[in-house]
């Protein structure tokens, strides 16, 4: 018992890692999600690019792009056949 009364606040600081915070407005891809950065400095949720093609899933995928002021953000970007994005 008392190993769990040790281990369990170590478990707890082992998810905060620093690498998880971030700045607001701050954008990336999770997987096939597109999440941003809430005012609290973690990340939230903001879309789903499986869902943008409708019923044939595939059609849209995550990507970082540069905006032309020279940052880059994150969207569900139409992937082309010939492996592009539009």
């Amino acid at each position: 018992m008392r190993a769990l009364f040790i281990l369990l606040p170590v478990l707890v600081l082992a998810a905060c890692t620093p690498s998880d915070e971030c700045q607001p407005s701050d954008t990336r891809c999770n997987g096939n999600h597109v999440e941003v950065c809430g005012n609290d400095h973690t990340w939230v949720f903001q879309d789903n690019c499986d869902t943008f093609g409708g019923p044939t899933p595939g059609l849209f995928a995550c990507q970082a792009y540069t905006h032309d002021a020279g940052d880059t953000a994150h969207a569900c970007m139409q992937v082309v056949p010939d492996g592009g994005q539009r």
